[in-house]
């Protein structure tokens, strides 16, 4: 299993492991797959950053505006719940914010 999530991070738990092996779909082009997969780990992690996030690419890929939009919402208030808690690690989270933010604006168009 392909965990490319995990690369650089102290440690990989269950749920990175398996977001890395959705990513790796994703990435492969395997979007039904990869789909399938973020919608679970996000209702079973459902505070799990990149599954949420993975889960609104997933869905802008499909088409799926208006859910793409609700997911990226989430992922953006469970960023910002991190940097209340890390203000001292703002890098990672403000980079996901922005990506955020730009999905919702543009398929809010």
């Amino acid at each position: 299993m392909s965990n490319l999530f995990a690369i650089g991070r102290p440690s990989a738990n269950e749920a990175d492991v398996l977001v890395g092996d959705a990513w790796s779909k994703h990435f492969n082009g395997q979007n039904d797959a990869a789909l399938e997969q973020f919608r679970k780990l996000a209702e079973r992690y459902s505070d799990h950053i990149d599954a949420n996030y993975g889960l609104a690419l997933c869905l802008k890929a499909a088409g799926q505006k208006d859910a793409a939009i609700g997911a990226f919402s989430k992922a953006k208030q469970l960023c910002q719940s991190e940097l209340e808690k890390k203000p001292d690690e703002p890098d990672r989270y403000m980079m996901i914010l922005r990506m955020c933010d730009q999905s919702i604006t543009l398929l809010g168009r």
